[in-house]
């Protein structure tokens, strides 16, 4: 027999009963309008309480019964238990165990009790229900509902709606500007669908707030909807004679079927359920936004703010109630209703906030423009929220391309938000270009059926934003022209040489923002890290350096990010365009972001002198912005140790170094990026992989098989056959990086084909999978001039990760010239005897550390050194050790060139102590690296060694005790970053 809900449910009402509940099963209830329930469960204690139970793939479904029998005539309050889905698996294998009960344990369920006061949501085991509905029935807890399970019961919902709007053949292409030419029709389609169901979904939510706080409104009974029509001449209609026409103006319920009445009718039971009038604004409005597909987001890098996030940001950029805000990104509207509330609450320190107040704040304070018309139209919402009994004539929200605007025009309105013949009503779409469909292209929003007023643009006091993070290969993806048009946007910094072509996109948002800005006032912007340290925005930071006061730049060390969908890593700037030579930067770490108090922030960094100061939620360094390099300003907050960049300083300052690209060119050498697929050659097709490799993937096809003076023997993987090369036509290469656990790689037995030889054709289309006939062999000459400039006898890691078992040294030695791959640096034309020294040097912890401070941030652990960045490095010079040194560093290389190095994390935790480390410290590092405990103090001496070496070569004093101290400090740094990234 199949196991049903029913089962499940006479189990649970044994256990409640056990437990001290009084249940029953399967009573009626009636409805007010007549109609009878059958609720699944029913309690008495102190009056009626039915409860639902429902699976967890028909718990919407689930919420509206409960909703309803809430309602029934005699009840007291309803409740809702979600069986897990993986409940029906056990009870099916328990079905013959004596103990009725046993299957239902060791599983969550999701409860709600919905009360007049509000809804009660929560994850309970099972020994924890019959005591949750004793508390709320005797109201002896609050009732609470938290963001994520909000946002998990309507996401369901909507998933419902969405699969009703399938066949509808009128919804809008809403995001057609967002996904492209290249969407498919079904991936388009689905976005549609979602955002059509998330906008009823709104709506109605929306609708019952009003409802309950105007008389003027009638209350929505979902029993009374006879059609989709219903929905606006019965009801959001009338809310369109008052007000928030961007919120009710798109027609969305008509365009369901007649055959949808019965699931609409749920919907309205299940978000009623919940009680949106009774959860808190700051979350409600959360809701509402939460919604866009994250395709749609991740389409344009549009990552929503946190609402932590824009409050450390509006409150620490806002000084006065009369500031005058925008967000030309404005997404969802989180950053200026955060904006909205810190003016608020400065009024209100003064004064009581009334309704010309909120009018103020909207139709002539608060200023946001969105390329998308689903953000703007969330915008409104999210403000409209606020205050949602005051009426609003205007709002000050916009659909452009806000690059393309300057302070002094005219943001027209809407050509047509809302046609005239109501049926027509459509979600319109934003084109970028000259309209060719009759409705919206780009304008304002009103806050009635019309198109909105003009928007007359000024400057600013506030420029506050998160903007879209698209990297600079996918900006033409807009329009054809995009990135040329950009450039002309801005030619004032094109001419001052600010604007690089490989800019990404944001970074044009910071100069929009200053274009915006009054003189005096701030940007408050959530930015990703990398512009603080990439070559591509270094004029731009030094612009910025010239011309504005930096007060805050804010990282996260138990998360990388400040949005939301997104593991990037995430800065928060706070930058004032007035010039002061004594001014103090406030580099701040959050190391505990959801309980760090903004105020208690502020004023700590208002009072503290320049240095470090550690609180228990934060550490602040402050540093006079004239010290600072716009070479790197993500230094100072590239570790969690301030006092690992000054063991660096100290380790600079002993003045045996040159910059990397001086001192290759004085050895003779040059640097070139490995090997790769190039000039028309496949490094797949070409390569001969070691024998021993445990990192081969389907397409590495052949394998080094037999190696003499004049030959060498390649054996295909797939088709056993081998193959006879002669060895002038190969040259020694590394295929990958990844695994690679010796210094001296002279003996890896692997090559590549570099030059033509009899049987090229026959060698190609085995590994192409093609006949002779189609094989092409001119692009070797190319290939071979491509490989020769690339054989050296140093190589260096380009991209790697510092935390992954396969890293354990950045740099290898061959005695033979030989091509690294592309994710290395080839450094030829150096001398064996330097290329030892050097890679001593690279792979040394002292330089370790100093590719950790210098790393342009990615994600977590992994270290990228683009050529300007080890251009930049510092790296030991053979010129400026003695003789002596030079031949320690070269003993130290035999001694340990054929040393297997573990991973590089695990060196330097065994050249670490447990009384380095608090047992917090022990707790976490442990939690990431699970060999931590037992490879701690067990003592890898060629690490040591080596590092020894480079330190007595720099005429280091007191040795041990330094690296004493790096050794742990390091660990700790890389744990956090894998860590933060979990």
């Amino acid at each position: 027999m199949p196991v049903t809900e029913d089962t499940i449910t006479d189990r649970m009402a044994d256990f409640l009963r056990n437990h001290g509940v009084v249940t029953d099963t399967w009573e009626t209830a009636k409805m007010p309008n007549g109609t009878t329930k059958t609720p699944d469960l029913r309690v008495e204690d102190g009056g009626v309480f039915y409860g639902e139970a429902e699976w967890k793939k028909s718990e919407s479904k689930g919420w509206a019964q409960a909703h309803d029998l809430s309602r029934c005539i005699g009840s007291s309050g309803s409740f809702l238990i979600v069986y897990p889905n993986e409940l029906k698996k056990k009870v099916k294998q328990k079905r013959l165990s004596e103990d009725r009960l046993e299957a239902l344990e060791g599983f969550e369920y999701k409860v709600a009790f919905l009360r007049e006061d509000g809804t009660d949501v929560d994850n309970l085991t099972l020994s924890e229900i019959p005591s949750w509905i004793d508390e709320n029935i005797h109201q002896r807890k609050t009732p609470h509902a938290d963001f994520d399970q909000i946002i998990d019961t309507l996401n369901l919902t909507v998933r419902r709606l969405a699969r009703e709007l399938e066949e509808s053949p009128n919804l809008p292409n809403l995001f057609k500007n967002i996904l492209g030419p290249d969407a498919s029709g079904k991936e388009l389609r689905k976005v549609i669908n979602d955002a059509a169901a998330y906008l009823l979904i709104n709506q109605i939510a929306f609708y019952r707030v009003l409802s309950k706080e105007r008389e003027d409104l009638p209350i929505l009974d979902p029993y009374d909807i006879k059609s989709p029509e219903e929905f606006e001449d019965n009801y959001f209609d009338k809310v369109l004679e008052i007000d928030y026409s961007p919120v009710f103006g798109p027609s969305v319920a008509p365009q369901f079927s007649e055959k949808s009445v019965d699931i609409l009718r749920e919907t309205v039971s299940a978000v009623y359920g919940l009680r949106p009038e009774r959860i808190n604004r700051d979350v409600l409005g959360k809701v509402f936004h939460s919604f866009i597909p994250l395709s749609v987001r991740k389409k344009v890098a549009a990552y929503y703010t946190k609402n932590k996030a824009a409050e450390i940001l509006s409150n620490l950029a806002i000084k006065n109630s009369d500031a005058t805000v925008m967000d030309p990104a404005c997404g969802s509207g989180t950053l200026l209703v955060s904006s909205y509330n810190r003016k608020k609450e400065l009024l209100k320190e003064d004064q009581d906030f009334k309704e010309e107040d909120h009018r103020r704040f909207m139709s002539r304070d608060i200023t946001g423009i969105d390329v998308m018309p689903f953000a703007a139209h969330l915008s409104t919402i999210n403000l409209s929220l606020q205050a949602p009994l005051y009426e609003t004539e205007r709002v000050r929200i916009g659909i452009e391309d806000s690059t393309k605007l300057h302070p002094g025009e005219i943001l027209s309105p809407l050509s047509r938000f809302v046609p005239e013949e109501k049926r027509q009503r459509k979600l319109e779409q934003f084109e970028g270009g000259p309209p060719t469909v009759e409705g919206v292209d780009t304008g304002t929003i009103g806050m009635d059926a019309k198109p909105g007023k003009p928007i007359n643009l000024h400057n600013v006091d506030l420029i506050i934003m998160n903007p879209p993070f698209t990297r600079q290969e996918t900006i033409a993806d807009f329009s054809k022209e995009y990135k040329n048009n950009l450039e002309k946007r801005f030619s004032e910094a094109k001419g001052k040489g600010v604007i690089s072509r490989r800019m990404n996109y944001c970074s044009y948002f910071l100069l929009l923002g200053d274009r915006f800005l009054e003189d005096g006032g701030r940007m408050a912007v959530v930015l990703p890290a990398p512009i603080l340290r990439k070559d591509t925005t270094r004029k731009l930071r030094e612009d910025l350096l010239k011309n504005y006061n930096i007060e805050y730049i804010i990282a996260r060390e138990d998360e990388p990010n400040f949005s939301e969908d997104t593991d990037l890593r995430e800065i928060l700037f706070i930058l004032r365009k007035k010039k002061s030579e004594d001014n103090n930067v406030n580099f701040v770490i959050l190391r505990n972001y959801d309980e760090v108090r903004i105020n208690h922030l502020q004023k700590i960094c208002q009072d503290a002198e320049e240095g470090t100061l550690i609180d228990n939620y934060f550490e602040l360094r402050k540093i006079k912005q004239n010290l600072l390099n716009e070479r790197n300003l993500f230094l100072p907050i590239s570790t969690s140790d301030y006092q690992l960049k000054n063991q660096w300083e100290k380790i600079k300052s002993l003045n045996k170094f040159k910059q990397v690209e001086d001192l290759v060119s004085e050895l003779g050498g040059e640097i070139k990026r490995g090997i790769e697929t190039a000039r028309g050659g496949s490094i797949q097709a070409l390569s001969l992989n070691s024998p021993k490799s445990s990192h081969l993937k389907s397409n590495d096809l052949w394998i080094t098989k037999k190696i003499t003076d004049d030959s060498i023997v390649a054996e295909h993987r797939e088709i056993n056959s081998k193959m006879e090369i002669p060895r002038k036509s190969l040259t020694p290469s590394l295929r990958r990086l990844s695994g690679i656990n010796k210094i001296d790689i002279s003996n890896q037995k692997e090559f590549v084909v570099r030059t033509s030889f009899p049987k090229i054709k026959k060698f190609l289309s085995w590994s192409k999978g093609k006949s002779e006939e189609d094989i092409e062999t001119s692009f070797l000459d190319g290939w071979n001039k491509y490989v020769s400039d690339r054989t050296s006898n140093l190589s260096i890691a380009r991209r790697f990760d510092l935390s992954a078992k396969g890293t354990g040294l950045f740099s290898f030695f061959s005695d033979v010239p030989r091509a690294p791959p592309g994710v290395m640096w080839s450094i030829p034309g150096i001398k064996e005897e330097y290329a030892k020294i050097l890679s001593i040097w690279i792979n040394s912890t002292i330089n370790a550390l100093q590719i950790f401070l210098e790393r342009v941030e990615t994600r977590g652990t992994w270290m990228q050194i683009h050529k300007y960045v080890l251009n930049e490095l510092s790296c030991l010079s053979p010129s400026k050790i003695s003789q002596k040194d030079s031949e320690c560093i070269k003993q130290v290389f035999q001694e340990i060139k054929e040393v297997k190095f573990p991973p590089f994390w695990k060196q330097l935790v065994m050249n670490c102590e447990k009384e380095d480390f608090s047992e917090e410290e022990i707790g976490k590092i442990d939690g990431v690296f699970e060999d931590f405990k037992s490879s701690l103090g067990k003592d890898f001496k060629p690490r040591r060694k080596m590092d020894k070496a480079i330190l007595s070569a720099l005429g280091m004093e007191n040795k041990k005790e330094f690296l004493r101290k790096l050794y742990p400090g390091l660990l700790k740094e890389i744990a956090t970053l894998k860590k933060m990234m979990s």
